[in-house]
């Protein structure tokens, strides 16, 4: 049997392979306690993630394709002089044998020559072996945010101030004052972005809410920890080359 093609290259168009892009984002929360519940999984996110790849100043994309058929990809968003890894994923069918460190440094290889100085990423606390990895890699827990589910235990309702309209990017929202304060996916699951304003929605309309937010003065369920993670994007290329 031939070896299989393996290929990392720049994804800057949404063609033919679009579709197979947004299957493989919802592919990252399979089996997770967000699964279904982000806006990943919501109809409008496949217009959104097109503007996003057309932003080329401040996100990148990368693809691995095995034999010229896309196996994973590589979202990176560009803020100053730091890459922040946004997702990574590999099909389920395709990981193991090294790729996911292959395709990691095939794909930092085009920033080792760029003013970007800093590599960051966040981390579930459930995903050890990707937790792992990266500690193997160098990088340190700078930070960490818990996302909880909100129970319906406490009353609340929409008030006044209180509405419901689409964003710039189509995704049903809820604003207060003209604020963004929580996205509402598929109609049925809410993510709250500003808990100052929770009590101001009728939480019970939803079928889950979640938040990464401080929702102190709500009962809530742990989902997840996530781990905000950072080392000099030189030494992560270094390193991906001697481990």
């Amino acid at each position: 049997m031939m070896k299989e093609k393996v290929q990392v290259c720049k994804y800057e168009n949404s063609d033919s392979d679009y579709d197979e892009i947004i299957r493989l984002h919802k592919l990252i929360f399979k089996n997770t306690a967000l699964d279904n519940k982000l806006i990943y999984f919501d109809a409008h996110f496949e217009v959104f993630f097109k503007n996003v790849i057309l932003d080329s100043k401040h996100n990148a994309l990368t693809v691995l394709k095995i034999d010229d058929k896309i196996a994973g990809f590589i979202h990176f968003k560009i803020i100053e002089d730091t890459l922040f890894l946004n997702n990574i994923c590999i099909d389920s069918g395709k990981q193991g044998s090294g790729l996911g460190k292959y395709f990691l440094k095939e794909s930092l290889n085009y920033y080792k020559d760029s003013e970007m100085k800093n590599f960051i990423l966040d981390v579930f606390s459930k995903n050890v072996k990707a937790l792992q990895w990266y500690e193997k890699l160098g990088l340190k827990i700078i930070s960490e945010t818990k996302w909880t589910q909100i129970l319906h235990s406490q009353e609340t309702q929409f008030t006044s101030d209180t509405y419901l309209k689409n964003d710039e990017n189509g995704f049903k929202s809820v604003y207060a004052d003209a604020i963004k304060i929580a996205t509402v996916v598929n109609d049925k699951n809410l993510v709250i972005h500003k808990m100052d304003y929770a009590k101001q929605i009728a939480l019970a309309d939803f079928d889950t809410v979640i938040t990464n937010q401080n929702a102190d003065g709500f009962q809530t369920v742990l989902l997840d920890n996530s781990y905000r993670m950072k080392e000099l994007l030189k030494n992560v290329i270094k390193n991906l080359t001697d481990v």
